[in-house]
């Protein structure tokens, strides 16, 4: 009995040490080399992103916070307003009362007055704290000042006109 059990042992130990040879003479013939640990450096835009802007209600009051950015994205923060807080944010009392649905922004105007059109995918009533949130958020996008936040109405409302609302951050003051 005790015999059977060490030939066992021993055809085990012999079928491990052939598949590992076997693995090795395979991968060795796919051109695979064995290397030392590479230093990559640290990840894309890891430290070196900025961050953006987000104006968002703490007790009643508009509050700045800042997320990271993505370059390349500089209207980010307009889409943001419709996500909701961060785990991090809602612990501080942060909240939103921008309608959660999807916003896209776009710049146009001249080079003197910039323009920021903020369209909802949907047709979404605003409460007053939420256009300040746009509009304190969408100014603060603008690196460069003179913006003008213009709300649009979402595609497909039947009604004229297309825009509902111009907005500035000044006129949400007392909110802050």
């Amino acid at each position: 009995m005790r015999r059977s059990n060490v030939l066992r042992a021993a055809a085990v130990t012999i079928a491990a040490g052939v598949t590992v040879a076997l693995v090795a003479v395979v991968v060795r013939g796919w051109g695979v080399r064995s290397t030392a640990v590479v230093s990559a450096g640290p990840a894309p835009g890891a430290g070196a992103r900025g961050t953006i802007t987000v104006f968002l209600v703490k007790k009643g009051k508009l509050v700045e916070t800042t997320r990271p950015a993505l370059p390349g994205f500089e209207l980010l923060a307009i889409n943001q307003l419709a996500a909701a807080p961060t785990w991090d944010e809602q612990s501080k009392g942060l909240s939103s009362e921008v309608p959660v649905a999807p916003l896209w922004g776009r710049w146009s105007g001249s080079s003197e007055i910039r323009v920021l059109e903020v369209t909802p995918a949907l047709e979404v009533k605003w409460s007053r704290r939420a256009l300040g949130q746009l509009a304190c958020t969408g100014e603060a996008a603008d690196v460069d000042g003179g913006v003008r936040v213009v709300l649009t109405k979402a595609p497909g409302t039947p009604e004229p006109p297309h825009i509902r609302q111009i907005l500035s951050c000044k006129n949400y003051r007392d909110l802050r």
